[in-house]
């Protein structure tokens, strides 16, 4: 049994609002665009843990978050017109809302299991999402299932590893580690999706 299931449904319902916005946001604007403004999350973890929870934070760690938010800006600001658009703004929204997600399971992790997180995380955000796989409803096809097969099982390896990493560190600590994900967007984008950079 889970001991805190409130803050469980509540990682869910951020992890939602993330996806929404995130979504919202490629609706808008280029998958490069918002996968690099919403790589500012690391930014936000640290601004909110050491606001709100008091953490501390090393002249280090800011050191090694603005160099990575020199990096996605670098990146960002030749190929963007303009960053008030919609699709910046919601991709802002949704780094926010991730930002406060992991900040929430690292809370969770303190005194939950990672199978009971796990199984109820997914669970509660299949609730939530209920409304739009009702009113959105495609039947898939076999192509679709298999690569929706192949991200729930990474998102779920993805998951859990996280919940580790936020066992062993503090938010503030693994921020700066968050930035690897912009790398690894980049790598997949070029290499294996064939999106040109």
């Amino acid at each position: 049994r889970p001991k805190h299931f409130s803050r469980i449904f509540l990682r869910s319902f951020t992890g939602v609002l993330y996806t929404i916005a995130y979504f919202t946001a490629l609706s808008y604007a280029s998958f490069a665009e918002v996968g690099l403004l919403t790589n500012s999350f690391p930014l936000f973890i640290v601004l909110i843990a050491w606001l709100f929870l008091g953490e501390r934070v090393s002249i280090m760690q800011w050191a090694s978050l603005i160099l990575g938010m020199v990096g996605v800006w670098v990146i960002l600001v030749p190929n963007v017109h303009s960053f008030v658009n919609s699709g910046m703004i919601f991709a802002t929204i949704a780094s926010v809302f991730w930002a406060i997600s992991l900040i929430i399971m690292q809370k969770v992790t303190d005194y939950e299991d990672v199978y009971t997180y796990l199984f109820l995380f997914f669970g509660c955000t299949v609730c939530l999402l209920m409304p739009f796989i009702i009113y959105y409803f495609q039947v898939p096809t076999i192509r679709q299932l298999f690569l929706c097969s192949i991200a729930a099982v990474i998102s779920l390896l993805a998951q859990a590893l996280v919940f580790q990493a936020y066992k062993i560190c503090s938010a503030a600590e693994l921020a700066p580690y968050n930035f690897s994900f912009a790398f690894f967007h980049f790598l997949l984008a070029k290499g294996i999706f064939k999106f040109a950079p």
